[in-house]
């Protein structure tokens, strides 16, 4: 049939149905696309575009619907092909000078590196992990201790400065710095963004103790630029799937207004292996005794004591 005419009985057949053109001989002279204001560069520059994004909440569930994608960038997620493509470390023997970080539950997560710095300026500049260890506490040799394990890596590796996650169990991170006498060991605690306001760091050492103060936020922020800029180099190591999934399980969200920003992971997912390079990349840089003295008031249980700073730096 025609179009504008009466509909014939016979169409009930949707067989014999068809969209047609109500107006044929002017199809082909208005063919086009439908275009809005916010696709014409001249209208909306990428620039603006991109200016734009910092108006918008950062939350876990947040969605970018210009872009159509959930939203994530360089800051807020860790690259997961910046790692595959950097998983390159083969010399895991016959090192020096290496520093450790480790995470601490019933299966503990140890990580080791090696960093490399900067002739002149003394910062690091690269930061090669050449281990992986997963060990689980359940099946430690008769006698021995996670600490005792842990510190046998150190001396394995001559490894200079040790971080081990202190809380909420600070018992090994003690042990830790008690044992291990051919270096620096520390009981690492994650404190509030507040405590550094006052300083361009997001750590502080106590030599005496063992402790190390450091901000979650900020020292997490950091790691993440520094492997998506490449300056983390990683083993071929068996562990490797599992580290890009704890990575990948992390995400930096801001509370509404901006006032806060935390990483945070997806539920039930796990995390651990992010935590262990992020003391890793703690331990390198008090490796480099690049710092400066601070007198200041801490947390109830721990009095005012001379604390080495660290610089906010990237490696």
């Amino acid at each position: 049939p025609k179009c504008r005419k009466d509909l014939a009985p016979s169409l009930l057949n949707k067989d014999r149905r068809a969209w047609v053109h109500a107006y044929p001989d002017k199809r082909k002279d208005h063919e086009g696309f439908q275009v809005v204001p916010y696709d014409v560069y001249a209208v909306n520059p990428i620039k603006r575009t991109l200016k734009q994004l910092l108006d918008y909440k950062r939350v876990a569930s947040w969605y970018n619907f210009k872009l159509g994608q959930t939203y994530s960038d360089d800051t807020t997620k860790f690259n997961i092909q910046t790692v595959k493509n950097n998983t390159v470390v083969t010399n895991t023997t016959g090192v020096t000078g290496a520093v450790i970080g480790c995470d601490v539950g019933k299966i503990s997560w140890v990580s080791v590196g090696v960093p490399f710095t900067n002739s002149t300026t003394g910062d690091v500049e690269q930061l090669d992990v050449i281990d992986l260890i997963r060990i689980d506490t359940t099946k430690l040799p008769a006698g021995s201790t996670l600490g005792q394990e842990i510190v046998k890596i150190a001396n394995k590796y001559f490894a200079s400065v040790v971080i081990v996650d202190a809380a909420p169990d600070f018992t090994t991170a003690q042990h830790v710095h008690k044992l291990y006498l051919t270096g620096q060991a520390y009981g690492n605690y994650y404190v509030n963004e507040t405590t550094f306001a006052k300083d361009m760091t997001h750590w502080k050492i106590d030599d005496r103790k063992g402790v190390c103060l450091s901000a979650r936020t900020s020292s997490l922020d950091d790691l993440c630029d520094n492997i998506n800029s490449g300056r983390v180099k990683f083993p071929v190591n068996k562990n490797m799937d599992d580290v890009m999934n704890h990575l990948d399980a992390l995400k930096r969200i801001e509370d509404e207004g901006g006032r806060e920003a935390r990483w945070v992971k997806r539920d039930k997912a796990e995390d651990h292996w992010a935590h262990a390079l992020n003391y890793l990349a703690i331990a390198a840089q008090i490796a480099t005794g690049s710092g400066m003295a601070s007198i200041f008031e801490i947390i109830p249980s721990i009095s005012a004591v001379g604390m080495k700073a660290g610089k906010r730096m990237k490696f």
